[in-house]
């Protein structure tokens, strides 16, 4: 059985669900470390730089996954991250993916006093874990299993706004660019 289409990252790259499912199980334990980290790290949108230091974490987690980091400076809420992995393309022509995520949260800091991050009975609890730190993490995995695999033949390039929840006011321009380039956005 095949995960991925043949299509999916290149003509000839599938990986078995078997493997997927091993890798994923081998990586399980750091996935929650890394979950863990991020909502440690409260990041209201409205605090730029408890925002910013939670994308210093995101940002040199990618670097040391070989990604290649742009950080877009912002003056008013946190900077936006910008991570590419996979081979560099110049063309916006090429087979290219976007993931869309963000790092900033509801809970203004002090909530982990009264909410503190915790796992328990097999789940995971904490301010921003499903909305999304969580989700980025997953997304960092995801393609570190993918280029463990050999099978990112294809651009990644993960952008993780700083102000989702307010709305997007400075990232959705820099989403609007980066998307207008890439062949598939999710």
């Amino acid at each position: 059985m095949e995960v991925f289409p043949k299509s999916a990252f290149s003509p000839d790259a599938c990986v078995p669900m078997r493997a997927l499912l091993a890798g994923a199980r081998r990586k399980e334990s750091a996935l929650l470390e890394m979950i863990q980290t991020l909502v440690r790290a409260e990041s209201p949108s409205d605090d730029k730089a408890a925002v910013d230091a939670c994308g210093a974490l995101v940002a040199a987690h990618a670097r040391a996954l070989g990604g290649r980091v742009k950080v877009h400076r912002q003056r008013a809420f946190g900077d936006v991250i910008e991570a590419r992995f996979g081979p560099r393309r110049k063309s916006a022509l090429v087979n290219r993916a976007l993931l869309l995520g963000h790092i900033d949260t509801v809970w203004p800091l002090g909530t982990l006093k009264t909410m503190p991050c915790r796992v328990a009975h097999g789940r995971l609890w904490g301010p921003g874990t499903l909305d999304m730190k969580a989700g980025v993490a997953m997304a960092l995995t995801a393609i570190e299993m993918l280029a463990e695999a050999g099978s990112l033949d294809r651009e990644i390039v993960l952008l993780l706004n700083s102000e989702e929840e307010v709305g997007s006011p400075v990232s959705r321009p820099i989403t609007d660019r980066k998307s207008t380039r890439l062949n598939s956005s999710h």
